[in-house]
Parts: structure tokens; C-alpha cells; sequence
């Protein structure tokens, strides 16, 4: 049963992306060519994104390594000042 459904999913997407290539092929060329640069422009606007989230948690990473007290070096223990 899990194939068929798998095959029916398979053959809708073939289906869709007929109907996309269709519609493409008969819009006339400078309609072809400003969708082909918003389709790459989203593409490199995704591409940035990811990138940039990449780094900023590489960063916030490091950030956060050294900001991080060891276990062994509590304020208590650093200061000289007596209690009593």
C-alpha cells in the first residue's frame, strides 16, 4: 500500500512539473527571462540566509565558549575577603 501511495505522490509531482514546463514554454521570452531571475534571486536570497545563520551561530557558539566559567572557578573561591 505504501508503494502505491509513494507511486501516486511520484506521478502528481511528474504531473505538476509537466504543467510548470508547459506554461513556461508558452509565455513569451522576456517573461521567460524575468522568471528565470526571480527564481535565482530567490535562490540567492535562500543561499545568503543560510549562510549568514551559519555564521551567526558559529559565532554565538564561540561567544558562549568563552564566556563559560569553569566548574572549579566559582566567585565564592576567588574571593579573599573573609566571611566571619
Amino acid at each position: 500500500m505504501a508503494t502505491n501511495t509513494n507511486d501516486r505522490e511520484s506521478g502528481d509531482a511528474c504531473k505538476a512539473a509537466n504543467d510548470v514546463r508547459r506554461g513556461f514554454s508558452e509565455l513569451p521570452l522576456d517573461r521567460k527571462l524575468s522568471t528565470l531571475m526571480q527564481i535565482e534571486f530567490d535562490l540567492l536570497k535562500d543561499a545568503v540566509e543560510t549562510v549568514a545563520s551559519s555564521v551567526s551561530k558559529v559565532v554565538d557558539e564561540v561567544a558562549d565558549a568563552f564566556t563559560e566559567r569553569p566548574a572549579s572557578a566559582k566567585p565564592d573561591a576567588a574571593d579573599p575577603t573573609p566571611t566571619s
